[in-house]
């Protein structure tokens, strides 16, 4: 079963309403995609019953086939999903409940108990627990929804579907929004570069709040797959222990829990590997030892790395196996999706740096209630993605880091990702960050792999003159035990100035 025609999210499963093929695995529950869509139908009449179209509604939950109901359940209804981490502070939830007027929030009690008095009744709960009968719960929500009528408005593809919250390096919050048409095509693209074909069957242990997670959601969806939903990775014999129980041949994580779950020499691990047919990965750098030898560990697997914001998610992708040659760089741009480089006379470029532009019906329709965000970002078609890079003339795109962390010693420009690129290969090195300290001072700040043991500075700065331009070459350093980062992942290399 594939969904060949969705022009709206919930067409993903209203087109399979009637399969008894099973849509979600969620422990030892199971969905088919018949069971899958009942659910999602009465609680978005639920839904719709409660609160008009265009209601932001967040979601703050672990992943769950509860997460799963309810984020399809807020679009059935015509409605606005606003993932919330369900990590975030309470004040973190109360400034996006304000920005962008959360009319409820879906989530589990032990959430509503710690963020609720922060939100002092600014907005409603509705509880996911399966043992919890009081209202609102999702449970009763289903329960009372199957006695209403079913929302009667169509959806149109360019209307608003999600808006999802990004954390900038400077810690500020901006709503981006995307609409039915940007979710579906970012799917595809993934479909199409990969070469995915059914059946599929992937284990998303990533946060389905997050662009990643959700993106993985809506391609096994749209292929008619099964997915199997795990929260996090706290337990990773539990993980590999359902990957061979249940079939599972897909695989999506970010570079470091591949790298967890690949320490371990246990027979389970090894059967993993002989049954995964694709492996996408992303939202950190890799290098490309690191490439080879996930590729060398999954010998049967499509392996590809995206390289993308949550503005335009999956702008470009490197697949291991086929482009070798080029794994230091972020690869080619997706499928249906086009990339310019332009220089600082706003001329498109090959084989300089400047700034990443993207074009492609992925790209966001705008910041919420920023009009000027948007004007500044958003034009004739092309959006500024505020990276630095360079193309080459086959196409290949390598990432050199976010414009406003560029480095300017003597006018010459620095990208601190080539620096740290290179300072993470230095024995003992877990990772780095670059940070301009003085005028012509770089200063790098390390956190170590082992603490007990040293790390030789001196001969740390030999090992870069091998690599980098003597200008490029950081003079001063700090051992720190963290690098400051936000809920995303994302380096704040601000913060590190006065560290």
């Amino acid at each position: 079963m594939q969904i060949n025609t969705p022009t709206c999210i919930i067409d993903l499963l209203t087109e399979a309403q009637t399969s008894s093929a099973v849509a979600l695995i969620d422990g030892d529950k199971s969905l088919t995609y018949s069971d899958l869509f009942e659910q999602v139908r009465h609680f978005g009449a639920y839904l719709n019953h409660y609160f008009p179209p265009g209601s932001r509604i967040g979601i703050a939950t672990p992943n769950s086939r509860w997460s799963v109901i309810s984020l399809f359940a807020i679009t059935y209804a015509g409605l606005v999903i606003v993932p919330i981490d369900y990590g975030s502070h309470p004040v973190t939830v109360a400034t996006l409940v304000t920005a962008c007027d959360i009319r409820a929030i879906v989530t589990v009690p032990q959430i509503q108990a710690r963020i609720s008095p922060q939100l002092n009744g600014s907005c409603d709960f509705i509880l996911i627990d399966e043992s919890l009968d009081a209202r609102p719960s999702v449970r009763s929500a289903i329960s009372e929804g199957s006695t209403l009528s079913p929302p009667t408005r169509a959806t149109h593809t360019d209307e608003l579907a999600m808006i999802m919250y990004t954390t900038g390096t400077t810690g500020n919050k901006k709503g981006v929004m995307l609409s039915h048409r940007n979710l579906l095509q970012s799917a595809r693209n993934i479909i199409e570069f990969m070469g995915i074909t059914p059946p599929l069957i992937e284990c998303i242990p990533m946060p389905l709040s997050h662009s990643f997670g959700f993106a993985r959601l809506r391609v096994v969806l749209m292929l008619g797959g099964t997915v199997v939903i795990e929260n996090g990775l706290l337990n990773p014999e539990r993980l590999l222990s359902q990957i061979i129980k249940t079939g599972t041949n897909a695989l999506s994580m970010v570079p470091s829990a591949f790298f967890m779950i690949s320490a371990r020499s246990s027979e389970q691990f090894h059967q993993c590997t002989k049954q995964i047919r694709y492996i996408e990965l992303g939202s950190a750098p890799m290098t490309a030892d690191e490439k080879l030898k996930l590729a060398a560990a999954f010998p049967n697997a499509t392996i590809c790395m995206h390289y993308g914001l949550t503005e335009a998610s999956r702008s470009t992708f490197l697949n291991f196996n086929t482009d070798p040659k080029y794994l230091s760089t972020v690869g080619k741009a997706s499928p249906n999706v086009s990339i310019k480089i332009v220089d600082q006379q706003g001329l498109s470029v090959i084989g300089e740096p400047g700034t990443i532009f993207v074009s492609g019906n992925h790209v966001m329709i705008g910041y919420f209630d920023n009009p000027e965000l948007t004007q500044s970002t958003l034009a004739e078609g092309w959006f500024n993605t505020g990276d630095r890079g360079m193309i080459d003339s086959e196409g290949y795109v390598t990432f050199l880091g976010r414009e406003d962390d560029m480095i300017n010693i003597s006018g010459l420009k620095v990208s601190p990702f080539e620096i740290e690129s290179i300072i993470n290969r230095y024995p003992n090195v877990k990772e780095s960050c670059a940070v301009l300290t003085a005028p012509t001072v770089i200063t790098l700040f390390v956190v170590l792999s082992d603490p007990s043991e040293s790390f030789d500075f001196a001969n740390c700065q030999r090992f870069c003159t091998d690599y980098l331009e003597a200008y490029k070459i950081p003079r001063a350093h700090k051992i720190i035990s963290v690098l400051p980062k936000t809920e995303s992942g994302k380096l704040q290399r601000k913060k590190l100035l006065g560290a």
